[in-house]
C-alpha cells in the first residue's frame, strides 16, 4: 500500500511543463478517493485556463449514447458551446484532439473502469 502526500501531487503533475499528465487514484470504496480528487481539482484549477470534472463516468457511459454523450459534455464544459454535437466516439475523439490541442486544462474523471473510456475522453 502506498501513501502519497499533498506535496507529491504537485510534483507528479509538474504544472510548469506542457506535457500531458495522467494520475490514477484507485482503491476500495469509501476511502476518500473522490474527496481527494476534488481537493486536487479545486486547488489546481486556478493554474489552468480550462477545467472539467466528470463524475460517475461508468454509469454515464452505459446508456444508449454512452461515451459520445460524455465527450459532448466534456467539450461543452471546456468550450461552452451547447450547439456542438458528437454523433459517435470516433468523431468525439477527433473533436477533443482538435479543440483541446493548445489548451492548458485539468480534467478529472471519476469512476473510470477501462483504458477505452480514458482513450475516448482524454486522447
Amino acid at each position: 500500500m502506498a501513501f502519497i502526500r499533498w506535496q507529491d501531487i504537485d510534483r507528479l503533475l509538474d504544472m510548469e511543463k506542457s506535457n500531458v499528465r495522467i494520475v490514477g487514484i484507485r482503491g476500495i470504496g469509501g476511502i476518500g478517493k473522490i474527496t481527494f480528487a476534488k481537493a486536487i481539482f479545486n486547488s489546481s484549477r486556478p493554474k489552468f485556463k480550462n477545467s472539467c470534472f466528470l463524475t460517475d463516468v461508468i454509469s454515464t457511459s452505459m446508456p444508449h449514447r454512452g461515451l459520445s454523450q460524455l465527450q459532448e459534455t466534456h467539450l461543452f464544459v471546456i468550450l461552452g458551446d451547447s450547439k456542438l454535437k458528437v454523433s459517435d466516439c470516433n468523431v468525439g475523439v477527433n473533436l477533443i484532439m482538435k479543440m483541446m490541442q493548445h489548451k492548458k486544462l485539468i480534467l478529472i474523471l471519476d469512476d473510470v473502469s477501462s483504458s477505452e473510456i480514458l482513450d475516448n475522453l482524454a486522447p
